[in-house]
């Protein structure tokens, strides 16, 4: 799928999780972020963890071009951040996924993990 980031899951050799049911959440992550409009190349990569999916958004492609509008702002850091944007992209994320009956848990280091309702 096109969301997928590269390499080996995460893993944890105490979770006793069936690996293929990582890889139907891994799955159904990524077919709903598709229908949800989020397709390759928009900055969202999901990959299995022990846990669940772990769904994270890169904001590179966005970070620079604000720095350069802003290089003489002595505030240029705070407009980086992009707090808004990720906060937006957030609340979206678990909204999407909470459509679609799964949980999720949003992480302060800005990604959201996912999982079934009940795992």
């Amino acid at each position: 799928m096109p969301l997928r980031s590269e390499g080996p899951p995460a893993s944890d050799p105490s979770d006793p999780s069936d690996p293929s049911d990582a890889s139907d959440l891994l799955d159904e992550v990524e077919n709903v972020l598709l229908r949800g409009g989020f397709e390759q190349g928009c900055g969202l990569t999901a990959r299995a963890h022990a846990y669940g999916v772990v769904v994270s958004w890169r904001v590179d492609p966005l970070v620079k071009p604000v720095i350069i509008a802003h290089v003489d702002d002595p505030d240029v850091e705070a407009r980086a951040g992009l707090t808004g944007l990720r906060v937006a992209m957030e609340t979206a994320l678990v909204g999407l996924f909470h459509d679609a009956g799964l949980r999720t848990a949003a992480h302060p280091d800005g990604f959201v993990l996912v999982t079934r309702r009940g795992a």
